[in-house]
């Protein structure tokens, strides 16, 4: 097997890339398809009431047109109930028009937009790419995809005529006015034929585009070994990023601890260090705070330096919880923190005397 051959399937971050670059699995096909039998489904549907409302609307007008008087305010309102009838017949077969391919699109793409089909692509004007474009693999499946569409609409419509021979040779002997509607049925018959033949022929299609789309993406066992290294190094540098920032954040705290006022613990599990300058900040500040082997740490380097250790369940807790390491404590915590400073201060004017 050659080291070059795509053998993988494609890593999630490869659909991602390929999504990203507009590339995705999409039958135009089966959006033709789509709106060609939504529109015959509509005229199906619509189509009578709609013939008899605009008949009927035409035949009052003409009935009375000799007798009407010209007036800018008669032309204004002719023209207003004109296209008055004319959106309420219409407006509801464009919008199924326009919505049907809209929703066979999402249901086949999902909901995205990629501005990368948009942009110019100038090898599309070279003359040397479009004949290899032409004369290409693909460009010989699409033409025997095309030859095979063709041929299979000749054979639906020939069959159709065969059922139907005897209905359109009476039509040269009915009056016009029943053989319309007539007509009207059996082109209506034929195009639900096609659409749904060529809608047969789209799912077909969408499914060779998927194949042919998973073929592309596939990747060779060099490219997913780099990717595997690459999305590996990203998580191993990130991971000693934080592992390095939390070192150096510890050692900050560390280095903190002897210039705090008191250590509030709870009593082993949770220690947190205070410190207040008056003049330098408006509140006590919590400069460092730790649990378990690191609130034990705490405490440590606090009595090696002389710093008062005091127990306070409740205020340890509230402290450790709510107050980051370098922020002030919070108003509803003063009184309880300002009775700790107070009793630290008072242990340390005896001793200064």
């Amino acid at each position: 097997m050659a080291e070059g051959e795509k053998t993988e399937a494609p890593t999630p971050r490869r659909l991602q890339e390929l999504r990203s670059q507009g590339r995705v699995v999409r039958s135009a096909e089966l959006n033709s398809a789509t709106a060609l039998l939504t529109a015959f489904l509509v005229l199906q549907q619509l189509g009578g009431s709609g013939v008899a409302q605009l008949a009927s609307f035409m035949q009052r007008r003409f009935s009375n047109l000799l007798l009407a008087d010209f007036t800018d305010a008669s032309v204004m309102e002719l023209a207003l109930s004109t296209g008055l009838l004319v959106l309420t017949v219409l407006g509801p077969v464009l919008l199924l028009l326009m919505a049907a391919p809209l929703v066979a699109n999402v249901a086949q793409v999902g909901l995205h937009f990629s501005g990368k089909g948009l942009a110019p692509d100038f090898s599309h004007l070279n003359p040397l790419s479009g004949m290899q474009r032409l004369f290409s693999l693909r460009g010989g499946v699409e033409l025997l995809k095309t030859l095979a569409k063709l041929a299979i609409l000749a054979f639906v419509l020939w069959q159709a005529y065969q059922d139907d021979l005897l209905t359109y040779l009476s039509l040269g002997t009915m009056d016009p006015r029943a053989s319309i509607p007539q007509l009207g049925q059996l082109v209506l018959g034929l195009g639900l034929r096609c659409a749904v033949v060529l809608l047969v022929i789209g799912g077909l299609d969408y499914g060779y585009q998927r194949w042919q789309f998973w073929r592309e993406a596939q990747m060779t066992k060099q490219e997913l070994k780099e990717e595997y290294r690459q999305t590996e190094g990203d998580q191993q540098t990130r991971s000693r990023m934080r592992s390095m920032a939390r070192r150096l954040m510890r050692n900050r705290m560390m280095q903190a601890v002897p210039r705090a006022d008191v250590v509030v613990t709870n009593p082993t599990h949770l220690a947190v260090a205070l410190s207040y300058r008056a003049g330098e900040t408006e509140a006590p500040q919590v400069v460092a705070k730790g649990a378990d082997m690191l609130a034990h740490r705490i405490r440590e380097i606090a009595r090696e330096h002389g710093v008062p250790v005091l127990e306070n369940k409740p205020l340890a807790r509230a402290l450790y919880t709510s107050v980051e390491v370098g922020d002030e404590i919070p108003v509803e915590l003063f009184s309880a923190v300002a009775e700790v400073l107070a009793y630290v201060y008072s242990l340390r004017e005896p001793a200064a005397e």
